[in-house]
């Protein structure tokens, strides 16, 4: 019997080596492919806003540094502009009852080329799009308690988040997020403090946005609202902390829309 076997597996074994590899790629292609429409479903079907709204906070500077690490040109149309020039000269008359017309014409184009610079809002417009095409956005709905990681963080904390969701300590420092809800306001100095809660109870959290006076745009009317007066905002930004004492994630602010 076990010359059996072994003459089956000498006349036998390089079709199943050919067989096990061909399951093994086709895994890996399948699982390639499930990831993609995993990713793709993602970006279709994330709970955030994009660019709505009005933007009372845009932080410049933090814009264009952004913009370069996501390689996006500070001019992106080419305008043309063409100019023709004509002239013409002529001179009729009639002898002996004969007419006759002499014209002389010329023409001449100029055509002048510029790039349509990017202004701030139009740039962090194609920031959000790039981020968001990437799939390197976390999306918090502060309202609705929930949060949509990118595909990446999702993968790292597969075997680590809680069952019953995501948690805010879970979004990781250095980390874009689109965080939307019920804001507060307040002054401090000449800068303003934002701040939103999360959950309920002792879990609850609260999201803490700084806000540098130079980047507030059109006035924002801080002083026209009272302490405990929300209103509806999304926020751009970058994850800096979290603080474990006050529950607090604190957000270095790239852009803030109220809607």
């Amino acid at each position: 019997m076990g010359v059996i076997d072994g003459q089956w597996w000498s006349l036998h074994w390089p079709g199943m080596v050919l067989w096990l590899a061909t399951a093994v790629c086709c895994g890996v292609v399948l699982r390639y492919g499930v990831g993609r429409l995993v990713k793709a479903w993602r970006r279709r079907n994330r709970p955030g806003h994009a660019v709505s709204g009005r933007c009372f906070y845009l932080d410049e500077e933090e814009v264009k540094d952004v913009a370069d690490l996501l390689h996006i040109p500070r001019s992106d149309v080419q305008v043309s502009h063409e100019v023709n020039l004509s002239r013409g000269a002529g001179v009729t008359g009639t002898v002996g009852g004969a007419g006759a017309k002499l014209e002389q014409s010329g023409g001449s184009s100029t055509k002048t080329e510029r790039k349509d610079v990017n202004t701030p809002m139009k740039t962090i417009s194609l920031i959000m799009d790039r981020l968001w095409e990437q799939d390197r956005v976390v999306d918090a709905d502060l309202v609705k308690e929930r949060i949509a990681l990118t595909a990446a963080l999702a993968d790292e904390l597969r075997d680590t988040a809680a069952t019953d969701g995501v948690a805010l300590t879970d979004v990781r420092g250095g980390t874009y997020i689109s965080v939307s809800g019920l804001f507060t306001v307040r002054r401090d100095r000449d800068d303003f403090v934002l701040r939103a809660r999360y959950g309920s109870g002792e879990s609850a959290a609260r999201v803490r946005i700084t806000c540098e006076h130079p980047w507030v745009r059109r006035r924002f009317p801080v002083d026209n609202y009272s302490e405990d007066e929300k209103f509806p905002a999304t926020c751009l930004g970058l994850v800096r902390s979290w603080n474990d004492r006050t529950a607090e994630l604190t957000l270095d602010p790239v852009a803030i829309f109220q809607w």
